[in-house]
C-alpha cells in the first residue's frame, strides 16, 4: 500500500497507538490530520491538529468542519480516539461518564464515518479503519463498557462493509492485544511494543485484509473455536 501522498485523518493522534500511527504515516509520505482534546500534546504533533472532544456533537461537528476546509478528499479514516474506564455497574453508576465512553468509543465513529463519507469518497483506495480490541471477545469484569463498545464496533464495521463496498471503501476491522500506551499503564507484563503494533498494522493494511488480529489477539479466533467458554473468560481478570 503507498501512503505516499495520500491524505489520512487519524483520531486521538496526541498518545499512544494513535501518536505512533501519526508518526508512521508521516514517514511512509502521508499527510496526516489528526484530533485531541489535549492542546498541548496537539502543539507538539508534526501532523496537522485540532483541539476537539469528540464525546460531544460539538466536538464532532468541528471536526468534520475543520477537515472540509483542510483537504477535498481523504483516502484513510482512522477511528483510533477511545476511552476505557474501570466501572462498577451499581447503583452509583455515573451516567455522565458512561455516556461519555460511548459516544468517543462508538457513536464518533458512526456519525465520522457518516459526515466524512463524501470526502472518502473522493479518496484514492479509500478505507476506514475501525481500532477494536481482544476485549471485544474476550471482556474484563472491570471495564464492561469499554468492551461492549468495543464489540460494538467490529460488529459495526462489519454491516458499514457491506454498505461501502459498492463505493469502493474498504473497511478494516483491527482486533488490537494489550498494547504499551499510557491508557495501559500498569498493565504493560507482556504487552506489546506500541510501535511493533502500528508496523504490523500497516502491513496487514497492505496486504488487504478486512479484519486484521494482531499480536497475542491473533490467538482468540481459534480459541473461541476449541473451546468458546474458555475463549469469553480468559481475559476475566485482566
Amino acid at each position: 500500500m503507498n501512503l505516499s501522498g495520500k491524505t489520512a485523518l487519524v483520531t486521538g493522534g496526541t498518545s499512544g497507538i494513535g501518536e505512533a500511527l501519526v508518526r508512521a504515516l508521516l514517514a511512509e509520505g502521508a499527510r496526516v490530520l489528526t484530533c485531541g482534546r489535549n492542546e498541548h500534546a496537539l502543539a507538539r504533533s508534526e501532523a496537522e491538529a485540532i483541539a476537539c472532544d469528540l464525546a460531544t456533537h460539538d466536538g464532532r461537528a468541528s471536526l468534520v468542519e475543520w477537515v472540509a476546509k483542510q483537504t477535498d478528499a481523504l483516502d484513510v479514516l482512522v477511528h483510533n480516539a477511545g476511552i476505557q474506564r474501570e466501572v462498577r455497574i451499581d447503583p452509583d453508576l455515573d451516567e455522565d461518564a458512561v455516556e461519555q465512553e460511548l459516544a468517543t468509543n462508538l457513536l464518533a465513529p458512526i456519525t465520522l464515518t457518516a459526515a466524512l463519507l463524501p470526502l472518502l469518497e473522493r479518496g484514492r483506495e479509500p478505507m476506514v479503519v475501525q481500532l477494536s480490541s481482544g476485549l471485544a471477545i474476550a471482556p474484563k469484569a472491570s471495564a464492561p463498557v469499554y468492551c461492549a463498545t468495543k464489540a460494538a464496533l467490529s460488529n459495526f464495521s462489519r454491516g458499514l462493509r457491506f454498505q461501502l463496498e459498492p463505493k469502493g471503501i474498504r473497511v478494516v476491522d483491527v482486533v488490537t492485544p494489550l498494547v504499551k500506551t499510557p491508557m495501559t499503564a500498569g498493565r504493560h507484563d507482556g504487552a506489546m511494543e506500541v510501535d511493533d503494533f502500528v508496523s504490523k498494522l500497516l502491513r496487514g493494511l497492505s496486504a488487504g485484509r478486512d479484519e486484521l488480529y494482531l499480536g497475542k489477539a491473533r490467538l482468540l479466533p481459534w480459541l473461541v473455536r476449541l473451546a468458546p467458554d474458555r475463549a469469553r473468560n480468559v481475559l476475566r481478570d485482566s
